[in-house]
């Protein structure tokens, strides 16, 4: 197994602009996330949405003492726990954890002072502090352990927080008084897996609190991120997209290039050695580095029997099983979830096949779906984009007859998985790959027979409330941990997920070798379980 950093939360801040592979589309995403427009960037998991928010802050800090531009990095991965409380309390949670992080990174530079803010939060009068910090820290705290007993919610509507242009006056009035250019906030996670109401609430906060001395920029999934009426993605924002261009004459070198940043001089030998599998492996990764860095991890050898095993094993099997797993998560959308696998394998990827076939001048990995398309069937895009299966080529494309549609294109690994020879079939099809050439599904395809009612709708009430219960009971042993720290942890009474996240700091470090950089990887390992484990 190689030792490889797959999850951003793992690298250092100080280590992550050595990491960084620069692209020409990467390094314009960047500029726009230290720039002074909102910003949304939108990608599927692991497509390195989280790296180019952390690539930003470090640019930023470095360049404070000129630019006078202060980052602020939240991420927003807790909010799985927050499921059941009500919408004053969630856009509580949400303020106080924007102003903890700006004031902590303020002080990191000096600046100690912050304006008084009318902020009582819940129960003020049993409150231990007048400090707003502290009192910040505390409400976010309260809300996050909500969960732990769902009586107690009953007194957050008694909360009493301070409004979005209160913020913006104390932020105007920090950075006059301190000679700071602007805050620029950097949201992580802030899709809020399948929970729509919660996803319009931050976006209606993310509106509200442009300023000139404070831009928000945000990371969100495709597919599933649900904007709300008063938030115009085109207005109040623009859009960026991680996607990376597999037909462009650098994706493979940048690939290889991310992968050369990690692994061990003799798994580099081999990617030297193997170029043409290499290239296999990059190809059916479909511009994700996190699958990409998994496949390494997992010890994949590069010469062409393994390369082929190891397509054919994850690409018919892993990937599908983590989108059926949704099913089980949002039972009430199986119906939908599966229709979605189903026409991917049963329909788009055999057309597909049939047209590289018959065609030895181009190949494609391409479709097309006509807007007129029933309803579910454009929802259930929305899924496999979230999911990384698909991804939108182009919206609004006319087809032959002159009839209106958006184009996608497949996973690249999907496709080789079908093939006999992955490394040489797959090969050939990458080489030729033409966005011209696609397959379509009409409106009225027998692939779209089914009948709308059939199917469950993403709407309101996607989760069900129980399977988050069920994710904090699991053992620590499903956590990205080390044996050693599953063992310590256990010795001390830490046996599940739940007790990671109730334990206080000092109970999680009086196991053997836990330190407080140690302890915030736990945490970290556990909200990232609970957190993927609700996302799919």
């Amino acid at each position: 197994m190689e030792e490889i950093l797959i999850r951003t939360e793992d690298i250092p801040l100080a280590d992550i602009l050595n990491m960084f592979v620069e692209t020409e589309n990467d390094r314009q995403i960047v500029n726009c996330l230290k720039g002074k427009m909102p910003y949304i960037l939108v990608g599927s998991r692991g497509v390195g949405k989280s790296f180019l928010l952390k690539v930003a802050q470090a640019e930023l800090k470095s360049e404070f003492e000129s630019k006078r531009s202060l980052p602020v990095y939240i991420s927003f991965i807790s909010s799985p726990l927050l499921q059941g409380l009500s919408d004053k309390s969630f856009n509580a949670w949400m303020l106080s954890k924007i102003l903890t992080t700006i004031i902590r990174e303020l002080n990191k530079i000096g600046v100690t002072s912050f304006p008084n803010l009318r902020f009582n939060g819940i129960n003020r009068k049993n409150s231990k502090t007048t400090d707003l910090s502290t009192h910040l820290e505390q409400l976010v705290e309260s809300l996050e352990s909500a969960w732990q007993d769902p009586t107690a919610q009953t007194t957050n509507e008694d909360l009493d927080t301070p409004d979005a242009e209160q913020i913006k006056d104390a932020i105007e009035e920090v950075c006059i008084k301190s000679d700071i250019q602007r805050i620029i906030l950097l949201i992580d996670e802030a899709s809020h897996i399948f929970i729509p109401n919660q996803q319009r609430l931050f976006f209606s906060l993310f509106r509200d609190l442009r300023s000139p001395y404070l831009n928000c920029k945000a990371a969100v999934y495709p597919g599933v991120t649900s904007y709300g009426p008063n938030f115009q993605p085109t207005h109040d924002a623009s859009m960026l997209t991680t996607e990376r261009d597999i037909r462009g004459g650098n994706y493979i070198q940048s690939m290889k290039d991310i992968a050369l940043k990690q692994v061990s001089p003799a798994l580099s030998k081999q990617i030297e050695q193997y170029g043409r599998n290499f290239s296999i492996l990059a190809y059916s990764a479909h511009g994700n580095p996190r699958t990409l860095l998994k496949s390494l991890a997992k010890g994949v050898k590069l010469s062409s029997s393994e390369i082929n095993l190891h397509i054919k094993d994850y690409y018919r099997t892993e990937v599908w099983s983590e989108h059926s797993l949704l099913s089980q998560k949002y039972s009430g959308h199986r119906a939908l979830i599966d229709w979605a696998r189903n026409f991917i394998e049963n329909s788009v990827l055999p057309a597909l096949t049939k047209k590289n076939n018959d065609n030895l001048e181009g190949s494609t990995a391409y479709f097309w779906i006509h807007r007129d398309a029933p309803a579910y069937v454009h929802q259930a895009m929305g899924i496999l984009k979230y999911t990384g299966i698909v991804q939108e080529h182009m919206a609004g494309v006319k087809n032959g007859f002159g009839e209106i549609g958006t184009k996608y294109i497949v996973n690249l690994g999907c496709l080789f998985s079908l093939l006999g020879d992955p490394v040489i079939e797959g090969s050939e099809i990458a080489a030729k790959l033409d966005d011209k050439r696609y397959v379509l599904f009409g409106k009225n395809h027998i692939a779209f027979s089914q009948q709308s009612n059939e199917f469950s709708l993403l709407n309101e009430n996607s989760l069900n409330s129980s399977i988050l219960g069920q994710q904090l009971q699991k053992d620590i042993q499903i956590l990205d941990l080390t044996d050693f720290q599953k063992k310590t942890l256990i010795s001390v009474g830490i046996k599940t997920i739940a007790d990671i996240l109730k334990a206080t700091d000092a109970k999680i470090q009086e196991a053997k070798g836990i330190g407080i950089a140690k302890t915030r990887k736990i945490r970290n390992a556990a909200y990232t379980a609970v957190f993927e484990y609700l996302s799919g």
